[in-house]
């Protein structure tokens, strides 16, 4: 995942996998600023093996945002959550960046 801030926007493109023994049905990735979601975004399914990304531009988030968490939310029980969750920090440069989220 990469993302950037300029100001009162965001960036960012996120890839979601699923290595895991089975389909992964409705998922969806929740942004959150200060343990609030900010915005939803439906990812659908994801079948053992695959891969699906989004790419966000221009979202509208507060100017003083210094972190942001992506939640990668599923009906489907897992043996762990652990792995479901990428937290950034916003650097002074408005840059950020960190790995894959990955459904196991």
């Amino acid at each position: 995942m990469n993302a950037n801030k300029s100001g009162r926007t965001l960036n960012f493109y996120i890839v979601v996998a699923n290595y895991g023994f089975k389909k992964i049905s409705n998922s969806t990735i929740n942004l959150k600023i200060e343990n609030s979601i900010v915005d939803t975004f439906e990812i659908g399914e994801l079948d053992i093996g695959t891969k699906k990304s989004l790419s966000v531009r221009d979202l509208r988030i507060p100017r003083k945002t210094s972190e942001i968490v992506f939640e990668i939310v599923s009906k489907e029980q897992e043996i762990s959550l652990q792995n479901n969750a990428v937290k950034i920090a916003i650097l002074p440069n408005g840059w950020a960046s960190v790995g894959l989220a990955i459904f196991k």
